[in-house]
């Protein structure tokens, strides 16, 4: 699962998806998933999808699905939540 192509990914990066990850799980909790689920989505397309095409060593990458895992569940998540469940 090791990549060498493009920038480097390390270990800040996947601790950053973890805590916005986080972050977006108690905003949702205090304001629902209509308020959010577009900005995780922006997230995953803008931030994250450039992190999975960088370039990092075998454990970080393994860190980073699994962050990036968490992240699209709950996307998913939210998705069902507004009554879209077609996007889960």
């Amino acid at each position: 699962m090791a990549r060498t192509a493009a920038a480097r990914v390390g270990r800040a990066d996947v601790a950053a998806v973890r805590a916005t990850t986080e972050a977006l799980v108690t905003l949702d909790h205090q304001y629902g998933s209509g308020h959010l689920r577009l900005v995780v989505v922006h997230y995953l397309n803008s931030v994250v999808s450039g992190l999975l095409a960088g370039s990092y060593r075998e454990s970080v990458g393994r860190d980073l699905f699994a962050a990036v895992a968490r992240l699209t569940e709950l996307a998913g998540y939210m998705a069902v939540d507004t009554g879209q469940p077609g996007l889960a």
